[in-house]
């Protein structure tokens, strides 16, 4: 991460804020965007009748807790309970992940991994033995290309930028490019050809149509994608963090990564935030260095828990969403909310956090009009100020009342989480 970024399901809104007891304070603050001296007249909303009286801000200050939606696992909290604490993952998952139970049978199944970046693209594939269903190339590279009819073209190249000559037409959707070279060493894995670089991916690389377009595909097994996935969501340096405990918070990052990846049931993954991150086992700037996406630490991670998932009492793989901080406490959802002391540990940069966000950034953002007045109406009642904010009601200058759940205003205003108060005004 960069560090601890995480964030499944961070931009998708998705529901389940925690348990909320509603007993959070109310904290109100009225204001005036445009007029300095004019008093206006009261106006009346949903609430009752509104006062816009004269300020001298233009911006609110947000004073927050936490990065992520807060469901699951915090990373830092993970991190915190290893280092400071000395938990086990065990105990770290069994703390964030209430109602579930560690299993070791999901064995090392192949997952599909649509490479986002490359959607309607041909899909330009170099590497030593290269073959395409199962034939020998025979050259460097290979391009394969989705012509009108919905059918792909083979082209043989001496390298990424061709020369091109056709080698097979006609082929159905799938079509696949794998090595028989060795895949221990990073050299001999494939490598996807882009502007400037290439990056390479472990198990094999298909063109597949994707509604009228062309999209690249990496299928690869579970462990494979997880020595990219587990660097890109918490630090592997974390694993050398206190004599060594820190590797506690890297399995338990790796368990969760596992188990949220299998719990899907979908047919094909992506490689972005909206899934998980997943960037190839390396890049390769051309004429440059391997800089590997894959580290020994995370490495060491992955084989220590290979197989391991969290599964719910019915049994099925549990969606173990995980974000970067949870202030102090877990929204809930999924998983029962928990406190979690881990997260005030030494460098959190986002356990407590503070913004300034002007006006008009704010009645644009929420498209309320010009603001008068902002009040929290409802919180969950875990954790300082009452807690994440469930319900947060704008009013406009002309009296309109517009409500807001706490992840909504997190998300149109980029805050870092939904755990915030309000302050700025006289």
């Amino acid at each position: 991460m960069r560090p601890a970024m995480r964030r499944t399901d961070e931009t998708t809104g998705c529901t389940g804020m925690g348990r909320a007891t509603r007993t959070g304070r109310a904290l109100t603050v009225t204001v005036v965007a445009v007029l300095t001296t004019l008093l206006l007249p009261f106006g009346t909303g949903p609430l009752g009748p509104v006062r816009a009286e004269a300020a001298t801000a233009d911006a609110l200050t947000f004073t927050g807790h936490g990065w992520g939606h807060g469901r699951g696992m915090g990373q830092y909290g993970s991190y915190g309970y290893a280092v400071d604490h000395g938990w086990t993952y065990q105990q770290i998952l069994d703390h964030y992940y209430g109602g579930t139970r560690l299993a070791a049978d999901a064995g090392n199944p192949v997952v599909a991994v649509q490479l986002t970046r490359l959607a309607g693209r041909d899909t330009v594939v170099t590497g030593s033995s290269l073959q395409v269903d199962g034939a020998s190339a025979g050259t460097a590279a290979v391009l394969l290309r989705r012509e009108a009819a919905g059918t792909y073209t083979v082209y043989r190249g001496s390298g990424c930028a061709g020369p091109w000559t056709v080698w097979s037409t006609g082929k159905a959707s799938g079509v696949t490019v794998s090595t028989s070279a060795s895949a221990t060493s990073q050299a001999n894995l494939l490598q996807v050809c882009e502007a400037g670089k290439t990056t390479g991916y472990r198990g094999t690389l298909s063109a597949v149509t994707s509604g009228a377009n062309q999209t690249t595909v990496n299928r690869v097994s579970i462990d494979d994608y997880l020595r990219s996935v587990v660097p890109a969501e918490s630090p592997a340096s974390w694993g050398t963090a206190g004599g060594g405990r820190g590797m506690h918070a890297l399995r338990a990052q790796t368990v969760a990564a596992r188990s949220y990846a299998l719990s899907s049931g979908a047919t094909t993954i992506c490689d972005t935030t909206a899934c998980q991150v997943y960037r190839g086992s390396f890049t390769q700037p051309t004429g440059g260095a391997v800089v590997s996406s894959e580290h020994a630490t995370t490495n060491q991670a992955i084989a220590d828990t290979s197989g391991q998932v969290r599964r719910a009492g019915n049994g099925a793989v549990s969606r173990t969403e995980f974000s970067s901080s949870t202030g102090g406490w877990t929204a809930g959802g999924v998983f029962p909310a928990v406190e979690d002391l881990g997260d005030a540990t030494r460098g959190n940069p986002n356990h407590d956090w503070t913004v300034s966000v002007p006006l008009t950034t704010i009645a644009s953002a929420l498209g309320t009009g010009p603001v008068a007045g902002v009040t929290v109406t409802a919180r969950n009642g875990l954790g300082a100020d009452g807690g994440r904010v469930l319900t947060m009601v704008v009013t406009a200058t002309d009296g309109r009342q517009s409500s807001f759940t706490g992840n909504q205003v997190r998300v149109a205003l980029g805050l870092k989480s939904d755990w915030f108060s309000v302050s700025g005004f006289t």
